[in-house]
């Protein structure tokens, strides 16, 4: 029997909410579902990555050099993350724990970062607050820097992705903001007063405790903010 430690909680609601009603029900009568799902473990229990099957058992797992609080899964099975730790940065691992590519930052934190179709790893870098595209050999091909009130190092940014138009969309967890920055780091776009922006940043902008994201590069629409544990997604004014 596995427990599903609290920081997992989010994660497990989030499956609930794209999966929607119960498979199997009258109002639903597909078959039940037999995918496995990943997910992160962290806080006061180890730091890994559990790969759960459907009768709740551990099929496997990977145990982090420092926390990590996300992670990508590329195409070729291969699985991408950034990690705390001395020294902090990036790994790509293989399903068999091999290290295939590593990035070692000089920053004291990095907790967030996404494979790029070139092939380049973008890097959410803390203290400074800054995003940093590295290329498969290892070398800093841009560095742009990212607006946040947050001081403490820890707290500055989490989830970061790069638009098609070359901007950058960061999830600033302290400050309780997202943000669109381009190229050269003015802020082009922003939501601020939001709770816990943590984790994950896309099209939609997601933690443990809600989605938020642009509905597309080109609108200035504002985000539409999913809430765990409450009814349904809810939409916010812009603050620009």
């Amino acid at each position: 029997m596995i427990r599903i430690s609290r920081p997992l909680l989010g994660l497990s609601w989030a499956l609930l909410l794209v999966a929607g009603p119960c498979p199997g029900t009258a109002a639903n009568p597909r078959p039940l579902l037999t995918h496995r799902f990943m997910c992160i473990e962290y806080g006061k229990g180890p730091n890994r990555l559990l790969e759960i099957a459907t009768d709740g058992r551990v099929v496997w797992e990977h145990k982090f050099p420092g926390v990590t609080v996300s992670f990508q899964i590329l195409p070729s099975g291969n699985i991408v993350y950034a990690h705390a730790g001395k020294p902090t940065g990036v790994r790509e691992i293989t399903r068999a724990q091999e290290v295939v590519w590593k990035y070692e930052s000089a920053c004291p934190q990095a907790l967030g970062c996404t494979r790029l179709p070139s092939g380049n790893t973008l890097l959410a870098e803390q203290g400074p607050c800054q995003a940093v595209e590295v290329n498969p050999s290892g070398s800093v091909v841009r560095t742009t820097p990212l607006t946040t009130t947050q001081k403490e190092y820890h707290l500055q940014v989490r989830g970061i992705r790069k638009l098609a138009n070359g901007n950058i969309l960061a999830a600033h967890e302290g400050e309780g903001a997202v943000r669109e920055v381009d190229p050269e780091g003015r802020v082009v776009w922003e939501q601020t007063n939001l709770t816990n922006a943590e984790t994950r940043c896309d099209w939609r902008m997601g933690t443990r405790s809600f989605r938020a994201g642009r509905k597309s590069e080109s609108s200035r629409s504002p985000p539409t903010i999913r809430w765990s544990g409450n009814s349904g997604p809810r939409t916010l004014p812009s603050s620009t």
